[in-house]
C-alpha cells in the first residue's frame, strides 16, 4: 500500500479499510500526523507535527496567516512583517530579542519591578526618530543628541 492512499478490499462480503501510514484512529480520535493544503493543483500549506513534540504550520509560497472570528495575524518572512488586523493589535510580549546575520543585536525587555529595560548586545544604543536621534554609548560614556550635542 502507498503512504498516501486509502485502500478498500472486499473479501468474503467483510470489507477492509486501511488508512495511510500518517492517520491511526484511536478510542474514536483521528489522530493525523501531517496534513497538506493544496488549492487548484498547487501545495498551499503543511501542518505537521515534528519528532520534537513541537507543530509546525507551513505556508509554501507566501506568508502564514491566522484567522480567528474577530480578526486576523499575518507573519510574512518575505517582508520580515507582522501584521495584527482586527482588535488592538497590540503584541504583548515579556522579551523581544532580535538578530541580524546569525548574531543578537538586542533585547527588549519587561522586568520584574515593571521597568522596560533595552539592551544593545553588541556596540551603541540608538534611539531615533524622524527629526533626530540620541546615541549611548557606554565604552566612551558619551551621549550623543542629533550628532552635534555631546555630553560627557
Amino acid at each position: 500500500m502507498d503512504n498516501n492512499q486509502i485502500t478498500v478490499q472486499d473479501i468474503n462480503n467483510v470489507t477492509t479499510i486501511s488508512l495511510p501510514q500518517l492517520v491511526e484512529i484511536d478510542n474514536g480520535e483521528i489522530h493525523i500526523q501531517k496534513t497538506e493544503y493544496w488549492r487548484d493543483g498547487v501545495q498551499q500549506g503543511i501542518i505537521a507535527a515534528q519528532s520534537d513534540g513541537s507543530l509546525r504550520l507551513t505556508a509554501v509560497d507566501t506568508g502564514l496567516q491566522l484567522e480567528s472570528n474577530a480578526g486576523n495575524v499575518e507573519i510574512n518572512p518575505s517582508t520580515g512583517t507582522t501584521l495584527f488586523n482586527g482588535g488592538a493589535g497590540e503584541a504583548q510580549l515579556q522579551k523581544t530579542s532580535y538578530w541580524r546575520n546569525g548574531t543578537q543585536q538586542g533585547v527588549i525587555a519587561a522586568q520584574s519591578n515593571g521597568s522596560l529595560r533595552l539592551t544593545s548586545i553588541t556596540n551603541n544604543l540608538q534611539l531615533e526618530s524622524n527629526t533626530g536621534d540620541v546615541e549611548l554609548n557606554p565604552s566612551s560614556g558619551n551621549v550623543s543628541f542629533n550628532n552635534n550635542l555631546v555630553i560627557h
